[in-house]
């Protein structure tokens, strides 16, 4: 069994730029399977069936803030669609289109003054989580 951590990624690329030097924090990212509900006359239960369809929210990304051509503010500029990918480890990443939904700008009192962005995924993204 593998342990992963922001300190072991291997890669996090998006708009063809490799920007895990900037990764601030960890993050989430889901797949949620679209579930179909219904409830049945007489019955007290409901009953669920999943509809073989997904849903990969928005999630956000905190980056330390650089302007460079190469920095998240460039790269990840508002409403930009690219590839993103991200590799956990050898063999495991998740990799798909996204658009950038939104950003968000934070300056400390103190220290590096840091960028969220939020990534919304277009399409499929490829799971492989398997080592």
């Amino acid at each position: 069994m593998a342990y992963l951590s922001l300190k072991g990624l291997t890669a996090f690329t998006y708009n063809s730029n490799d920007l895990k030097a900037f990764l601030a924090g960890g993050f989430e990212i889901s797949d949620d399977g679209v579930i179909d509900e219904w409830r049945a006359a007489g019955s007290a239960y409901k009953s669920r069936k999943h509809t073989g369809q997904y849903d990969c929210p928005p999630f956000e990304i905190l980056f330390k803030y650089d302007g460079t051509a190469t920095g998240p503010a460039v790269t990840c500029a508002q409403g930009t669609s690219a590839t993103l990918l991200v590799t956990l480890g050898t063999g495991i990443s998740v990799t798909g289109t996204c658009v950038v939904q939104s950003w968000r700008f934070a300056a400390p009192e103190e220290g590096l003054d840091m960028l969220y962005v939020t990534f919304a995924p277009d399409g499929t993204m490829t799971w492989d989580l398997a080592e």
